[in-house]
């Protein structure tokens, strides 16, 4: 079964561990995160102040990281590959008046190619791809870059016993930043970079329960982040990373 419709299953279960529905998400909630998130703060570097970039999330899954960077840029898209995902960032969108391009395609073979895009992202897909499935999707989402565009990949190193023992998302392949790194330079791009990050999410696993809200997760990542050590370990050790390179 691919990675799409494992993914389909859960948004038809209502099983999605890392969203809350019944959690309200207002524009106190977007601000937070935007002002929190090292996730949000990476890829900001890296489209930098040009409010009309035009930007794509590709495998988007419930829109949260589109829909806060739309306070800042106007020109942001975002797909996913099942329909009941892209029904959620809607409503999202509708409850703090943001707009976003939202579409229905499929990162392993992608129907809309006519618009090109200066920067594309994507979070929490690549450790579901096989092997051979990320080799197409890079290739597939290297030809919706415009020259000099850059893609950012956002994933967990499920290899690490961090992610074995804490991790709470579906069933993941191997995949380390070495690996990913090698298969993005295998598919041409070029100023190849490789950070750790010391995530909100992923550092509270160790002693929140999974259904915690996010505001309650920002509090206790606020107080992480102020223990140089911690922050440091964090990012050193690299249970999730985000890799970024350009055509």
């Amino acid at each position: 079964m691919s990675a799409g419709k494992k993914w389909k299953n859960y948004y038809k279960s209502n099983n999605l561990v890392w969203f809350n529905a019944q959690y309200q998400r207002d524009e106190s909630y977007y601000r937070n995160m935007y002002i929190n998130s090292e996730i949000i703060t990476e890829l900001v570097g890296y489209i930098g102040s040009n409010r009309i970039t035009n930007i794509l999330e590709a495998g988007c899954g419930t829109g949260e990281l589109s829909i806060c960077l739309s306070s800042k840029y106007n020109n942001i898209s975002a797909f996913d590959y099942n329909i009941e995902a892209i029904s959620i960032v809607n409503k999202l969108m509708i409850d703090v008046r943001r707009k976003i391009n939202t579409y229905v395609d499929d990162m392993l073979n992608i129907k809309y190619k006519d618009k090109k895009y200066d920067y594309i992202f994507n979070q929490a897909v690549f450790e579901y791809f096989t092997p051979d499935e990320r080799e197409r999707a890079l290739n597939q989402l290297k030809r919706l870059l415009n020259p000099n565009g850059q893609i950012s990949i956002i994933a967990q190193n499920t290899i690490h016993p961090f992610n074995r023992y804490f991790g709470q998302q579906p069933r993941v392949y191997k995949l380390s930043p070495e690996k990913l790194l090698n298969e993005f330079s295998n598919a041409g791009f070029s100023n190849l970079t490789c950070k750790g990050l010391f995530s909100s999410k992923v550092i509270t696993n160790l002693i929140l329960p999974k259904e915690s809200e996010q505001k309650t997760r920002y509090f206790l990542y606020k107080l992480f982040k102020k223990i140089p050590s911690i922050k440091y370990l964090a990012k050193k050790i690299g249970s999730q990373f985000i890799i970024t390179g350009k055509v």
